[in-house]
């Protein structure tokens, strides 16, 4: 891919980096191939120590925009790194010769209104990560105050996902499962963890007091680890995942080669199982993994399922995560 041509795959790279049989490489005005790795955090750090010094001059935001993926990016989580790397192009076509001194309220609000017109989740996400790279500039000693920091965006935000998935249905689908996929589903329901968090479980999670977990979503922030305590269901569970083999590896999950899934991976695996349910007359609809932990969130009171997700209010589970019907009594006469 030549220097300055636009992207027609993998947008959520930075400019001169691709994607080669699994691996990462950058070449820069050079032409010279330079190998960045298999991991996309590992590789954008790299990536980073190349081109920097880190630009000082900050005059657009498309130069913030590079800055931002030279420093912020490498150092969060992987699936995150990759989903920002895709906002970056749309920001760039819409603010990257803007000043950021010059960015307003106003700016974010006509673009909710017309790039969430077409997908409204799209643009609170790219809305939300321009916030950031303000904020940012505000540490860097561009502007004195982000001027999105008090956007209210209520009336912009997405309904949440409602999509509830019963007893049957986890059933059908666990029927057709393998045995590596029924102990990812299990883990799920009874941890209400992220695909993400549990994939990246090891042997030196279990631990004499539970289930040691550090959130992927906290991991850079507050830093919160949860523990979830034994219960006989929770030790059969890991017991089976500690009987897959390989027995020799770090992974608590893996697969047949005896490493971690990938997320990509696991994604591909999940959408085949749901699609032979489908076939099979098994479910009528499909459902996400990330929609049983709304199902374990649900399934419990709400304090416990609060807990669970490591939330800090309760406002966010119920609002997101808790799916099922309010029971009420009808009026008695």
């Amino acid at each position: 891919m030549a220097v300055g041509r636009k992207r027609k795959h993998n947008k959520h790279l930075p400019p001169g980096v691709t994607l080669e049989h699994g691996a990462y490489y950058y070449r820069g005005r050079d032409r010279k191939r330079v190998r960045l790795g298999a991991v996309l955090g590992e590789s954008l750090a790299k990536w980073a120590a190349i081109i920097k010094p880190a630009p000082g001059s900050l005059r657009t935001m498309r130069d913030v925009f590079k800055r931002y993926r030279l420093e912020v990016l490498p150092k969060k989580a992987a699936t995150t790194a990759r989903a920002q790397g895709y906002l970056f192009p749309m920001l760039e076509d819409v603010f990257g010769e803007m000043a950021p001194a010059d960015i307003r309220p106003m700016h974010a609000y006509q673009y909710l209104d017309t790039r969430g017109a077409q997908v409204l989740t799209s643009a609170n996400h790219e809305i939300s990560l321009l916030s950031h790279c303000l904020t940012k500039c505000v540490q860097w000693g561009v502007i004195e105050r982000n001027p999105l920091l008090d956007l209210s965006r209520e009336e912009y935000r997405p309904k949440p996902r409602d999509r509830y998935v019963t007893d049957a249905e986890f059933s059908a689908v666990y029927e057709l499962a393998p045995e590596r996929i029924r102990i990812a589903m299990d883990l799920a329901l009874l941890t209400g963890l992220r695909r993400g968090d549990i994939l990246a479980l090891t042997r030196d999670s279990v631990t004499d007091d539970g289930l040691l977990v550090r959130p992927s979503k906290s991991r850079n922030s507050t830093g919160k680890a949860l523990i979830f305590e034994w219960s006989d269901e929770l030790r059969r569970v890991v017991a089976r995942a500690q009987r897959l083999a390989p027995r020799v590896r770090a992974a608590l999950l893996c697969n047949r080669s005896g490493k971690a899934y990938t997320g990509g991976g696991f994604a591909a695996n999940w959408q085949k199982l749901q699609l032979k349910a489908l076939e099979v007359g098994a479910i009528e609809h499909r459902y996400t993994f990330h929609d049983l932990r709304a199902k374990s969130a649900s399934d419990d009171s709400l304090q416990a399922a609060s807990e669970r997700l490591g939330h800090s209010s309760l406002a966010m589970t119920k609002r997101v995560y808790v799916r099922t019907p309010t029971k009420v009594r009808p009026l008695e006469r």
